[in-house]
């Protein structure tokens, strides 16, 4: 048999990557009330063996200026991530999620690094040798398995558009973050359909003071594909391409407009049965009697499980709050995942900022909180990655100086089920047999034997025999019968 080539897709961490920043503001600052980057990955290429991901990294600075007024300024830096990898990446999609790290203010400048994590994915050639290329004699078990090569993979670009009215006459927009869950990836007729929901988390300030906005939209789009139909496994990467929020007068209102564009990039596979390798036993050549068992283990593909819980959090805090503005910037950052059995249990960090005004001025509080989830699984299934985002959804002071906050969380783990097979490698005459069991049994016929007769000697159907020898309605005694058994190997 013939090598059979599998095109799966790749998933790829990049190494830790970080960059300077820093950023030069018009006014001097007073107080620094938050740092927020996001990253716009431009291209993705392998040249020379090695991954080249490039691109611009935008950060953006709020705080309080001599004047006690709130101002906000944003830089960008150009950034070229560097790897070296063995193997060949075809239809190359990235995404990156940055993280801010070790903040400095001065009177008028702000300094920062931004570590960038950024994940990969593209096409990967994987080839299943045949039976030639394993060492010493192997007599397997001839079974098809399921494999999923790649039909199509396709591109697009997709804008969602919001309004959200307010009576307010005056709104400056501060600052924008957001994030995207996918939901359901669905092949028909040349066509695949995701769906999902994108969160932004919106600062802003008007005449009443510094105010918070979250909205959730979904989305459903399709992307045409090539030779897809209903029932084929479909995958799907969506990310942020921009979120641009503008104020929009309308009359004697106004209003906060998002435009969202998204970039998505969905694979479709179709499911086919090969043979791992050739059955190489032949009636021709001496088998020895005396066999053990070999592994070879098979990814059969990944699934992906949803869910969103809620979780509170109470934090006493010192002094009390003369007026609460908001929790913004909320982050999570998964700590540990504990696989054991049929539950997955993940530990992670929330992270937010709460605005608060005192006798002396506006401040803010950085929030951390503990928590964790769990989720059911196949006993045979391994997480391979969790993502999880994470929205305020309620916030409020109790007794003047508790802070209960509510998270939604949205998560989606990543699962991985390996499959082994089973095979039969041929010892050397007098060595022991480790096994319970011999996948290949060598009768040596006494007197005059029937097939019937045979066949209940081994305890197998006589089909079995008759399709693995030359037989004849007696067999001559002294005649070697050999029979390859149908043991359940998987």
């Amino acid at each position: 048999m013939e090598n059979v080539a599998l095109n799966a897709r790749k998933k790829l961490s990049m190494e830790k990557y970080v960059s300077q920043v820093r950023i030069v503001t018009p006014n001097t600052i007073v107080k620094l009330i938050d740092v927020s980057a996001r990253s716009v990955i431009s291209s993705t290429e392998i040249v020379n063996n090695f991954l080249l991901v490039s691109g611009k990294l935008f950060v953006n600075a709020v705080y309080i200026a001599e004047d006690n007024k709130i101002e906000n300024t944003e830089t960008s830096v150009d950034f070229v991530e560097k790897q070296k990898v063995n193997f060949v990446l075809t239809d190359i999609f990235g995404q990156d999620e940055v993280k801010i790290e070790d903040v400095s203010v001065s009177s008028s400048e702000i300094a920062c690094v931004v570590e960038h994590n950024t994940t990969i994915y593209g096409i990967y050639k994987n080839l299943l040798g045949d039976a030639s290329s394993v060492e010493n004699d192997i007599v397997i078990n001839k079974k098809q398995i399921e494999c999923f090569n790649l039909v199509s993979t396709n591109e697009d670009n997709f804008v969602v558009a919001e309004e959200v009215e307010s009576n307010l006459k005056e709104i400056k927009v501060l600052d924008t973050t957001s994030s995207v869950v996918v939901g359901s990836v669905i092949a028909s007729v040349d066509k695949v359909i995701i769906d999902g929901k994108v969160k932004v988390q919106t600062l802003y300030l008007d005449d009443l003071g510094l105010g918070e906005l979250t909205k959730e939209f979904e989305f459903k789009q399709e992307i045409a594909t090539k030779n897809t139909m209903p029932g084929m496994s479909a995958e799907a990467m969506v990310r942020v391409v921009n979120v641009s929020v503008t104020e929009q007068p309308k009359e004697d209102k106004n209003s906060i407009a998002f435009v969202i564009d998204f970039c998505a990039k969905v694979y479709t596979f179709e499911s086919k049965m090969v043979d791992t390798f050739d059955d190489v036993f032949s009636l021709s050549r001496e088998i020895s009697p005396v066999y053990d068992y070999v592994n070879f283990e098979m990814d059969d593909g990944v699934e992906f499980e949803t869910d969103t819980v809620l979780t509170q959090t109470d934090i006493s805090v010192n002094g009390d709050f003369d007026d609460l503005i908001g929790v913004i910037q909320p982050k999570i950052n998964v700590e540990q995942i504990d696989d054991v059995g049929e539950k997955v249990v993940t530990y992670a960090t929330i992270k937010a900022v709460a605005i608060y005004k005192t006798t002396d001025g506006i401040s803010k509080l950085d929030l951390k909180y503990e928590t964790r989830f769990e989720a059911e699984k196949d006993i045979n299934k391994s997480v391979k990655n969790v993502v999880a985002s994470v929205i305020v959804s309620a916030f409020k002071v109790k007794a003047g100086k508790d802070l209960e906050t509510t998270f939604f969380v949205d998560y989606k783990y990543e699962f991985e089920k390996r499959s082994t097979e089973k095979y039969v490698k041929s010892y050397e005459i007098g060595q022991e047999k480790s096994g319970a069991d011999s996948a290949i049994k060598v009768y040596v016929t006494k007197g005059e034997q029937t097939l019937f007769d045979v066949a209940k000697t081994l305890n197998v159907r006589p089909e079995i025999i008759a399709d693995q020898n030359e037989v004849s309605d007696v067999f001559e005694a002294g005649q070697k019968v050999y029979v390859y058994s149908p043991l359940n190997f998987c």
